[in-house]
């Protein structure tokens, strides 16, 4: 990980640091968006807009542009079922041309996005949402809380309601190298950002290597407060569809009051517990339950696949929509987790949700000159 100049929000508080894109509706951009200054008014232009704009808020004062190089250190304290968390993580770059700095991921990607994130990037002329990395430090919170004592600096965002994120910029060398020193080692594995990773790899080819720094966040496994959610399914039945779940699955109706247990099938008329047949208890029900939904996928020209990590967004889907159904997945387990993508397999799109989340606009990584000026059509201009 490599020091960077970080731009961050200085004078404006309330409301300018968004989720990450793809866990907004149309209703929560419409909302956020009415903050003339939050992050998500940056996006939607053209190129020349885009900077335009930006600038003006680093003109303005509504953002700082940090002179000297830097780590920013995230700290997010948030509850969860009566228990409190603290998770510390440190945002940097880093060189993706490099060989040793290729990062592991874990899933497939989901090409449209790719392509969403590119755009925004080679518009914008900068990164305002680092890629969610973990690794498998035992030391490295520690290290970061440490600093943040001993600096005594934290400017903090509420985001989303119920966490706080607190900010702590690292420019001194001997904090710095002990930073590195803990992380130089390390194999970083994609938790959240596997499309802005993609982006960026095509970004660095199209440019001819000329921008090859990413903006990362990196942060353990071994935390506590680092969670893995389920990411369910949502979509319309096909004709046949209960027998084609029985290839994967026997299942029973569940006829009890509370929560179901997952992995399940749930629409309006029927409440399924899942169960592997026999000869699938070698698969994990993550891939079980991709290939039982690729049949629906060829049988029907116009299937649509829904994701979330709401079980009240997914019920109220259900609920007002008599023609859905849904897929509840199984909590996920950290160590069964790693033992999948350190053994170098991918999970289909959208298998996790890692959380707490990193807003966007929490610090931003804008080009360097000494990299390139791009036209969003990926060509490196003259400088």
């Amino acid at each position: 990980m490599d020091t960077f100049k970080p731009v961050i929000y200085e004078t404006v508080y309330g409301d300018v640091i968004s989720p990450p894109y793809d866990t907004l509706t149309e209703k929560d951009i419409e909302e956020l968006k009415d903050n003339p200054y939050n992050i998500l008014n940056l996006s939607g232009h053209s190129e020349e807009e885009s900077r335009k704009k930006m600038q003006g808020w680093i003109d303005s004062g509504i953002l700082k542009n940090f002179e000297k190089k830097s780590l920013v250190i995230l700290r997010q304290r948030y509850s969860e079922n009566g228990s409190f968390f603290e998770r510390l993580g440190v945002i940097g770059v880093i060189d993706i041309s490099l060989e040793e700095n290729k990062l592991l991921e874990h899933e497939n990607v989901i090409p449209d996005y790719v392509k969403q994130r590119k755009e925004h990037i080679m518009k914008l002329g900068a990164q305002t949402e680092p890629v969610f990395t973990i690794v498998d430090s035992i030391k490295l919170h520690s290290i970061l809380w440490e600093i943040m004592e001993k600096k005594g600096c934290a400017k903090s965002y509420e985001e989303p309601k119920g966490t706080w994120n607190d900010i702590c910029i690292v420019h001194e060398q001997e904090y710095i190298d002990k930073i590195a020193a803990d992380l130089r080692d390390q194999t970083g594995i994609i938790a959240d950002g596997h499309h802005r990773y993609k982006a960026m790899n095509e970004i660095l080819r199209e440019t001819s290597g000329l921008w090859k720094n990413m903006l990362v966040y990196v942060t353990s496994i071994k935390s506590d407060a680092t969670r893995i959610g389920e990411v369910h399914r949502i979509f319309e039945p096909w004709d046949g569809i209960y027998d084609d779940l029985s290839k994967f699955y026997d299942f029973q109706r569940f006829n009890e009051d509370g929560k179901i247990p997952a992995p399940a099938f749930i629409s309006k008329e029927n409440a399924l517990i899942l169960q592997k047949k026999e000869s699938r208890n070698d698969y994990e029900d993550v891939y079980l339950i991709d290939d039982f939904l690729r049949i629906g996928r060829a049988k029907n020209e116009d299937f649509k696949l829904e994701y979330t990590s709401s079980l009240d967004k997914l019920n109220e889907e259900i609920e007002n929509n008599g023609k859905k159904a849904a897929i509840i997945m199984p909590v996920w387990d950290k160590d069964k987790f790693y033992e999948i993508v350190r053994g170098g397999k991918l999970l289909p799109a959208k298998s996790t949700y890692f959380y707490p989340k990193i807003p966007s606009g929490i610090a931003f990584y804008i080009m360097d000159k000494i990299e390139c000026h791009c036209s969003s059509g990926g060509r490196a201009a003259d400088s």
